[in-house]
């Protein structure tokens, strides 16, 4: 492959203003929106996901800005995406071998793990840690996360000459299901993606989520969630593209939700995949007999419905007293089922 140069920008300058005022905003959130708000006003005052920052070198803060707004530049931009498609296309020229691309998946796991490990969280400052801990050290089990505690508490036993407070049995609890998160993403940008630079963005934007912090030794009970909800879509869209019985996901969503209840608030999705494989049975078994199910079908086959964005369109209001990333957009990241 030879290395051409990078083609002439052709960025829209609205891209540009675009960036520059998400840059912008995101500034003012962690920055000067605490500072300004009532003191009633407590949600932004508080604000939870943005304050993280204030905790970073200066240095460190001041690095990530420029970089941020270095790339909204046409020319750094256009040099960067050549350099990252020339970098990709070694790597996925590589990995083309099946044997080459099975090494590759569990050097990733393996070094995913390693890296959570080393920058856990020192602390149980996030969620409510200690008091999970707490369950796990006394082998009590709440009805939001059984099936995780369950497991929590039968690892605990087994580690626990060197943990007594539960946070150990958490933190390997917490990182073993990011290697976990980091295959089946992989596994999806893989099948969403039909040009490197596609399957380098959904993998970058999925794994970068905030909803990373879980696999980084949170102590909480979330860590499954994600890999749920990624197994799911993965699921999902075989179902769909083979318009098979969408079972395994039904039993899937019911694995989940055992292990934590917010898995739940995947059934509106499920629903719908349910309904694109009656229908096309109606469509197959009856095409002349279907008065009632005729304008169903129609909403359902025209509808661009995916995991996250049934999720965001109707979590119901009364669940989100758990206030769990579940209920952001930022989490709801597998998108794209159509």
């Amino acid at each position: 492959m030879t290395n051409t140069p990078p083609q002439k920008s052709a960025i829209p300058i609205s891209f540009v203003l675009c960036g520059l005022a998400l840059i912008g905003l995101h500034a003012f959130a962690v920055y000067i929106l605490p500072d300004i708000a009532p003191d009633h006003w407590a949600f932004l005052k508080r604000n939870w996901g943005f304050h993280f920052w204030i905790y970073y070198p200066k240095t460190l803060t001041i690095l990530a800005y420029a970089i941020a707004i270095g790339l909204t530049i046409p020319a750094i931009n256009n040099r960067c995406l050549h350099s990252l498609r020339h970098l990709l296309t070694q790597l996925f020229n590589s990995t083309q071998n099946k044997k080459h691309k099975q090494l590759f998946m569990v050097f990733a796991i393996a070094a995913s793990w390693i890296i959570f490990w080393i920058f856990r969280q020192k602390y149980g400052l996030l969620g409510d840690g200690y008091v999970r801990a707490s369950d796990v050290a006394k082998g009590q089990i709440i009805s939001e996360g059984k099936g995780s505690l369950i497991l929590l508490i039968w690892l605990h036993k087994g580690l626990a000459f060197w943990d007594d407070t539960g946070i150990l049995t958490l933190q390997i609890f917490s990182v073993f299901w990011g290697g976990l998160y980091v295959y089946l993403i992989f596994k999806w940008a893989d099948l969403v993606g039909t040009e490197i630079e596609e399957k380098a963005l959904c993998f970058g934007l999925l794994f970068f989520l905030g909803s990373i912090q879980y696999f980084f030794g949170y102590i909480e009970t979330y860590a499954p969630l994600p890999i749920f909800i990624t197994g799911f879509a993965l699921l999902g869209i075989q179902a769909l593209q083979e318009k098979r019985l969408p079972l395994w996901c039904t039993l899937w969503i019911g694995l989940g939700a055992w292990m934590h209840i917010l898995m739940a608030l995947q059934i509106p999705a499920l629903i719908c995949l349910w309904g694109f494989y009656l229908y096309d049975r109606i469509e197959k078994t009856a095409p002349t007999s279907r008065p009632i199910w005729k304008p169903l079908g129609r909403l359902l086959s025209h509808s661009r419905i995916s995991t996250g964005q049934t999720i965001f369109l109707l979590r119901p209001s009364a669940i989100s007293r758990y206030r769990s990333p579940l209920c952001h957009i930022e989490f709801l990241a597998p998108l794209g089922m159509d």
